[in-house]
């Protein structure tokens, strides 16, 4: 008898990740990886160490299932940090396999099927995939280049008493914008009015570049149980492979997310998380330092794409550039990536990942400048080479997005 297959529609509303499918072909092509965005250098030593010194003495056991307490309260004592508000790692605080389980847990702990939930476009990749298999309605608002801002009135109308929730990330990855306190403190008015509860994907927030400063949408203090904030370590501490997070949020809303985690994890890694808490204690000059090595990177990924004539948004935050490609013919970003990758030996990702608009998937292609400079100005030898070859220099170079 033949076994006949059919998966759920909850597995069948999106594809593989275009961003990760990008990484795995740069690995097994020898391409220089600009698409997927994690450091190519190692966490600092005092968070090394840790780690190493928590395996070797024995903390090799499961840890608490809310997260390890030291971390917790280290991670409630950062965020209160910035926020101005008093978290506790008692009742606010649960550790997840990085910011990724942290979104799902967040989802399927306070949504349920069929709510709304308004994401921006373009968005994090695994938004998308993470809401259908919430089983929600997803309403999208649509980010409009060149300077991406949020009108606060175009995005108001989206909002009913059925949206349940708004994703919020800031600093934005893919286009780099940093959101003003003036764009998250309307978000925070809208979810106040509606009930709405906003989650926030803060994974960046210490990378920001010039004047634009990190504001979190959780330092309005207008309803701080209706916030959800998520972060981890991955970016920040050069640690993506370790695998850390955390989603902090009133006492009411963690219970229902660490009943999600419980069941989808169970327990991070311990040794990881005793390096996270040193981690977290890293002072003003780690994220000084941080700003300046990817403000430097920043400035030759910006150098080598007006060089070869293709137009950008300058990043205000994160480590990603949202570069224009239309003016080089392609019908689809994703042959543009295919061309890159396959002939000039570089790995970018296609506006498809980001974009459900046709238009402006076609049209942008996501760079990285997480790696070192070295890789970075290798990547730009390559792809002056290969636009040169094939298109030939464009006259009229912008930084700005026309």
């Amino acid at each position: 008898m033949t076994f006949d297959f059919n998966p759920p529609p909850r597995a069948t509303g999106f594809g593989n990740s275009v961003t990760r499918s990008m990484s795995i072909r740069a690995a097994s092509s020898g391409a220089i990886n600009l698409a997927q965005g994690f450091p190519t250098e190692n966490p600092p030593d005092e968070v090394l160490l840790t780690a190493i010194a928590a395996i070797q003495n024995g903390r090799n056991f499961y840890a608490d299932l809310r997260g390890d307490p030291g971390l917790r309260n280290a991670v409630a004592k950062y965020v209160s940090s910035y926020t101005g508000r008093n978290w506790n790692g008692e009742d606010n605080v649960t550790i997840t396999c990085g910011a990724t389980e942290a979104m799902i847990d967040a989802l399927l702990g306070i949504v349920n099927k069929g709510d709304e939930v308004i994401v921006m476009e373009p968005w994090y990749e695994n938004y998308i995939p993470q809401l259908r298999l919430s089983e929600v309605n997803v309403k999208k608002y649509t980010l409009s280049p060149p300077e991406f801002l949020i009108n606060l009135d175009r995005l108001g109308s989206l909002f009913s008493h059925k949206t349940k929730a708004i994703i919020v990330n800031t600093p934005h990855n893919p286009t780099g914008r940093v959101f003003s306190s003036k764009e998250l403190d309307g978000i925070a008015s809208l979810c106040a009015e509606f009930g709405t509860i906003a989650i926030l994907d803060e994974i960046y927030q210490q990378i920001t570049y010039r004047s634009n400063a990190f504001y979190s949408l959780a330092s309005n203090k207008s309803r701080a149980d209706q916030v959800v904030l998520i972060s981890g370590i991955s970016k920040i501490y050069a640690a993506t492979g370790w695998r850390v997070g955390w989603a902090v949020a009133s006492h009411e809303l963690t219970s229902s997310i660490r009943r999600v985690h419980d069941f989808v994890t169970g327990a991070v890694p311990t040794p990881f998380q005793d390096a996270a808490a040193v981690a977290l204690t890293l002072g003003s000059d780690y994220y000084e330092s941080i700003r300046s090595k990817y403000n430097r990177r920043r400035k030759i990924l910006e150098k080598i794409l007006e060089e070869v004539g293709i137009l950008f948004f300058s990043p205000q935050g994160a480590y990603y550039v949202l570069a224009d490609i239309s003016i080089f013919g392609y019908r689809t970003s994703e042959e543009f990536a295919d061309a890159l990758l396959e002939e000039a030996g570089v790995a970018v990702v296609p506006g498809s990942a980001f974009f459900e608009n046709p238009e402006l998937a076609r049209r942008f292609v996501r760079i990285t400048f997480s790696k070192n400079e070295d890789v970075i100005s290798l990547a730009g030898e390559r792809i002056n080479k290969w636009i040169n070859a094939r298109k030939g220099r464009v006259d009229s170079v912008s930084t700005d997005l026309t």
